[in-house]
């Protein structure tokens, strides 16, 4: 929990998890799930990433989950 005094709330932690299809090497049977989460022990927003499988073709789609993230978690 932050240290500093505030009369509203203040986010200190949140989760997402994006889903998608499986991918054409995948013999998984339930899709594939990504967790990103935030944290903040004091000095500032981080992110942790969870994940068994995740498939993309271009980085540019990863960053911009990520980036998606990071908007909807600050």
């Amino acid at each position: 929990m932050s240290d500093t005094p505030s009369k509203e709330p203040v986010l200190e932690a949140g989760m997402l998890t994006y889903s998608q299809e499986n991918d054409c090497c995948d013999d998984g049977t339930i899709g594939q799930f990504i967790e990103i989460e935030s944290h903040d022990g004091g000095g500032g927003k981080y992110f942790t990433i969870k994940t068994e499988r995740w498939s993309f073709d271009d980085a540019k789609q990863l960053v911009a989950m990520i980036e998606d993230a990071e908007r909807r978690l600050k």
